[in-house]
């Protein structure tokens, strides 16, 4: 029986492939970069509550634009990760620039963010024990909350008439036994806010349940913040998060399934009395599930704000056949409408002019 005579060319062919496969998927998982315009252009709509607004409006009842995790776009590869709000590996290069890619949610800066029309801030922030300061974060530390502050704090001096709503969701505190700010670290925010000059424009003891547009801006003669944060010590120009917003979000990379959710929630958020004194929230975003299907599916897309261009093109398409009114109306039922890359492009114009003819038809 004649041996078999091996191929040595052949197998050598195969390990090269193997290797240069292996190296693919490492590179792919280390490359932080977006692949996504980073001069990202948006429509000029600073001054639309002024503009538009009809001043008996109920702010909860005003739909407006807002950006999902606001305080995230300084996030790149040489940021470092959030110790006190993640417990993953995310600093190792292997995994370092999927994460990235994955945690950066907008594009444009707080200044931006607001003169394309976006008017709630959803903000994630955590305390750096070294450094002393707090910080923009979304798994990895972005701009210092200090300077985000500063530039919501410009925009209202320039913009008369226009209503901010700083939404405090997450405040990490590794001082704290549970991890998030307790009185000492809402103290601490408390006084960035006065340091900016923000608390300028801070009513005091504003129930949200009867606050009129007009009562908040003096019938649009000047600007206006609303501030909420789960810990408020005790400053009555504080409302607190928990009693004010209503989020309708899920955790899932299907846009089918976020779909199907919203038109499930908007038919329960209009049959309960208890949301309509808050603000009631959409958070219309994809997220890559903790899963080898979901990673794989979130490389295929390559980054967060690739995935969100699709997505709220897609939510613009859907939304367009329902009917307005109706018990699945995303919009009456859910105003603020939450999205990742906000403000940008085309898709970011559409959705300002749906919610400046929703909001007309409140008059």
């Amino acid at each position: 029986m004649k041996k078999q005579k091996s191929h040595p060319i052949l197998t050598r062919l195969l390990s090269l492939v193997l290797v240069l496969a292996i190296m693919l998927v490492v590179a792919v998982m280390m490359v932080p970069f977006q692949f996504h315009d980073e001069e990202a252009e948006y429509a000029d709509y600073g001054n639309w509550m002024a503009q538009t607004l009809s001043a008996d409006l109920r702010m909860v009842d005003v739909a407006m634009p807002g950006s999902h995790d606001s305080l995230s776009y300084e996030i790149d590869f040489l940021s470092q990760v959030d110790d006190a709000s993640v417990t993953a590996p995310l600093n190792q290069v292997f995994l370092k620039g999927l994460a990235v890619r994955q945690s950066k949610t907008q594009e444009l800066t707080v200044k931006e963010q607001l003169e394309s029309g976006v008017r709630y801030l959803d903000l994630r922030v955590s305390y750096d024990e070294t450094e002393k300061k707090w910080y923009g974060v979304n798994n990895f530390k972005s701009v210092l909350l200090s300077e985000a502050l500063l530039q919501v704090n410009d925009f209202l001096l320039s913009h008369p008439g226009e209503v901010v709503v700083l939404a405090f969701r997450c405040c990490y505190d590794s001082r704290e036994a549970d991890g998030l700010a307790g009185e000492k670290g809402a103290g601490e925010l408390y006084t960035l806010l006065e340091d900016s000059g923000l608390t300028f424009f801070m009513e005091e003891d504003v129930s949200l349940a009867t606050v009129t547009y007009g009562e908040l801006t003096g019938e649009g003669r000047h600007s206006a913040a609303l501030v909420l944060m789960e810990e408020t010590g005790g400053a009555a120009s504080l409302l607190s998060y928990g009693d004010s917003v209503s989020l309708a979000a899920y955790d899932t990379d299907s846009a089918e399934a976020v779909f199907s959710g919203l038109n499930e929630t908007a038919k329960q958020m209009k049959n309960s009395v208890s949301v309509q004194n808050m603000f009631r929230v959409q958070e219309d975003v994809l997220v890559m599930p903790a899963s080898v299907s979901g990673v794989i599916r979130s490389v295929s897309t390559w980054s967060l704000l690739r995935r969100a261009d699709a997505f709220n093109e897609a939510w613009l398409s859907t939304y367009e056949t329902i009917s307005v009114g109706t018990e699945q109306d995303w919009l009456e039922a859910m105003p603020v409408v939450l999205t990742d890359n906000a403000g940008v492009g085309d898709n970011a114009e559409q959705l300002m002019k749906l919610i400046l003819e929703y909001n007309q038809g409140l008059d």
